[in-house]
């Protein structure tokens, strides 16, 4: 089998696992990025470049670029078309090319092709910010969770798409 065709194969069968209820694949991933010492559950660490990782697979898998239920056709056509504006190429000429470019390049017709990725708008997209704001402090991203909803704190939620502002009572004015 050709070297092409078996990567072709394996992001083919990348993403039903993504979206597979199970999330065995996320197991998997883990496993190879943690430190633990077998049959003891409670020494698993996730190295803290790692340690938000399980929840970026979290939102990703349920996010509207891997899952359709309740969106129509159109709708899901806009959030992955919104998805793929945040890459783009830009085509450097020969004398501005450095042996120093991090980027993945592709050759045309002697012009590399450097390809940039607004990587914290994709990112926006498919885990949104939580920031809170008090009067006690200043503002601090909190985790998704309702945990976070309290009286005395306005939330802000940036999904890139939508900005929803939650306030408690600080916010009405009361207390």
């Amino acid at each position: 089998m050709a070297p092409e065709a078996d990567t072709t194969e394996r992001r083919v069968a990348l993403v039903p696992s993504l979206c597979g209820g199970r999330g065995w694949w996320l197991g998997e991933q883990c496993q190879k990025f943690a430190e633990y010492r077998k049959d003891d559950p409670s020494s698993f660490q996730l190295s803290p470049a790692f340690s938000i990782y399980p929840q970026f697979m979290f939102h990703l898998r349920r996010s509207q670029f891997l899952q359709v239920f309740n969106n129509s056709p159109d709708e899901t056509t806009y959030y992955r078309y919104a998805l793929m504006q945040q890459t783009h190429a830009v085509t450097l000429q020969p004398a501005e090319r450095s042996s120093t470019v991090s980027h993945r390049c592709t050759t045309r017709g002697g012009r590399h092709q450097l390809l940039t990725h607004d990587v914290a708008n994709s990112l926006l997209m498919i885990q949104p910010t939580l920031t809170s704001y008090s009067f006690n402090g200043p503002p601090q991203p909190v985790l998704l969770d309702s945990q976070s909803i309290q009286k005395d704190v306005i939330l802000l939620l940036d999904t890139f798409f939508h900005i929803l502002i939650f306030h408690g009572e600080v916010g009405l004015g009361c207390g």
